[in-house]
């Protein structure tokens, strides 16, 4: 019932706010949250990679997958499922963007082909044809589209939905449900609104409740709902459209006090900066030099002057923003902000 409306509001912002705004073009620029600095009204955290992770690829999973429902055969390594599932989402993306938004078909009917490409491209346009493996499976042709589609169901209502529970492939990422707790029990975040923006279908909400952490969580906004994604300008301000719904107006008193985390920096830091939001880039310790020359890049070709954001290894620098102890932690983290003049860049380290 919800989706048609936030539909509506993505339609009457693009209309208002203008090509640049809704492709996440300029904005005013947001001074990084530092001491002294007002805490956030609102924060809201991306999904995937940032509050959950995968256990281990999608090629695994789907690989795993279609062993428990043939029984043990020889198949190709995960590389290959991996492979052929971003090639395979990848066109179902353009083909249908937003998880078929508007398009007029289910969340679980926009992934069929991805998941029906994913294992053509590997074994072939005949799932059961002429592949060295397919001699080991004795199945007829009906008896073979039969279990194509529950194997099609159990990836997408139990691998990587919310019916698998804990057996499934989605885990939180470490001391998410710490941080989350904190941020509805300590008396200095009393009042700050929690949200989840993510490029998702419709099943986050109960993926996110089967990993027990909805009952932290006041709105959920996915692409699939609004019909645009991260990172648009429009997914964030029908964010904070819904934390106002939710408090009153007066509970937001504007973007400045907006605070996204995520882990993608095309998708989460610029699209948060279009918007006029705090963030803060989470990242893995094995990726943060990579990261880091991968905004090196960014800056080179010319990534929006003044863009500031705080970069982090945890989600704990999150409580710091509201003037919270935070734990001593095994993993040391450091807080960089990066402004970007033209030419020069500037870097000042901070240790929290």
């Amino acid at each position: 019932g919800r989706v048609a409306p936030l539909r509506m509001m993505a339609e009457q912002a693009l209309n208002g706010a203008g090509a640049g705004a809704a492709a996440g073009g300029p904005a005013d620029i947001v001074p990084y949250g530092g001491p002294g600095a007002a805490p956030p009204q609102v924060v809201t955290f991306d999904a995937a990679g940032t509050l959950m992770k995968l256990r281990g690829s999608e090629g695994l999973h789907f690989r795993d997958a279609l062993l428990m429902h043939v029984g043990d055969v020889r198949l190709p390594r995960p590389d290959a499922f991996q492979e052929a599932y971003e090639r395979a989402y990848a066109e179902q993306c353009v083909r249908q963007p937003c998880f078929g938004c508007g398009a007029g078909v289910s969340s679980e009917e926009w992934w069929l082909p991805v998941m029906k490409n994913t294992y053509e491209i590997v074994l072939g346009n005949s799932i059961f044809g002429d592949k060295a493996w397919a001699d080991e499976v004795d199945f007829d042709a009906d008896e073979s589209q039969d279990m194509m589609e529950k194997l099609y169901a159990d990836l997408y209502y139990n691998v990587f939905g919310a019916a698998g529970g804990g057996a499934g492939a989605w885990e939180l990422r470490p001391d998410v449900e710490l941080v989350l707790a904190a941020l509805k029990a300590e008396q200095a975040c009393e009042g700050v609104t929690i949200g989840v923006v993510s490029n998702f279908d419709d099943r986050l909400p109960e993926i996110l409740e089967s990993l027990g952490i909805m009952q932290y969580i006041d709105f959920v906004v996915t692409s699939r709902q609004v019909g645009q994604e991260k990172p648009s300008r429009v997914v964030f301000d029908l964010a904070m459209q819904r934390a106002k719904t939710l408090k009153g107006e007066k509970a937001v008193a504007g973007p400045q006090y907006c605070l996204h985390v995520g882990e993608t920096f095309s998708k989460d830091i610029e699209g948060a900066a279009a918007a006029g939001w705090q963030s803060i880039l989470l990242h893995d310790d094995a990726a943060a030099v990579e990261d880091f020359d991968e905004l090196e890049e960014r800056l080179e070709s010319g990534l929006k002057p003044g863009l500031h954001y705080e970069d982090a290894g945890d989600l704990w620098p999150v409580l710091q923003r509201f003037g919270v102890k935070v734990p001593d932690r095994v993993l040391h983290t450091t807080s960089v902000r990066l402004e970007h003049y033209h030419e020069d860049i500037d870097i000042e380290v901070m240790d929290l």
